[in-house]
């Protein structure tokens, strides 16, 4: 199931999906999406846990041997979320093995890579799985850019107007971390 970011923002399928893929150029909308997802998970169940894994950790183990390592959970009995970052997905086809399978035994999966080419079979597969729902990540459109710009003002209890907020967002970057960056300097 494709959600586009606005609506994986305020969507409750959250709690009934378990596997979740999110890619593309704007690494800060993904690792906004994380957070978002985490959020919603912790809710749910105060007890979850959240293991990460990178690519590198694919040349000591197979992603099937990762999985399968953590499925029981913590030595306290806590359920375990894995998230994995990859740089590219020459294991998409394990992946999807993986998540079919029937008797998998974990809370959630939780993919991050970054663009994927229509057509692919991880991302086809994330798009017709009604147990997945896939993000795409592009560039922050301008009112979303406004939308964070004002957001972080009023984080940081800076007031703002909109004249101001419009004239930052055509200055600064669409790609979500820069954009957090730049204005995270301007504070300074």
């Amino acid at each position: 199931m494709i959600l586009k970011y606005p609506l994986f923002e305020k969507s409750t399928l959250v709690a009934e999906k378990k596997f979740f893929l999110f890619y593309g150029p704007n690494f800060g909308k993904i690792e906004s999406c994380i957070q978002i997802l985490k959020n919603k998970l912790v809710s749910l169940n105060s007890s979850l846990n959240f293991l990460s894994f990178f690519q590198d950790d694919f040349s000591n183990h197979s992603f099937t041997e990762i999985v399968s390592q953590n499925t029981q959970g913590d030595i306290f009995g806590n359920k375990i979320s894995l998230i994995f970052s990859l740089s590219d997905l020459k294991f998409s086809t394990e992946i999807i093995k993986v998540i079919s399978s029937q008797d998998l035994n974990i809370q959630n999966i939780i993919l991050k890579t970054g663009p994927i080419q229509k057509g692919l079979k991880i991302r086809n597969f994330f798009e017709d799985s009604p147990e997945c729902i896939i993000v795409p990540c592009y560039e922050d459109n301008p009112a979303e850019k406004k939308h964070l710009i004002t957001r972080f003002f009023v984080n940081e209890n800076i007031k703002i107007s909109s004249s101001h907020t419009d004239i930052l967002s055509s200055l600064l970057s669409s790609e979500r971390l820069s954009l957090t960056n730049e204005l995270n300097k301007l504070i300074l």
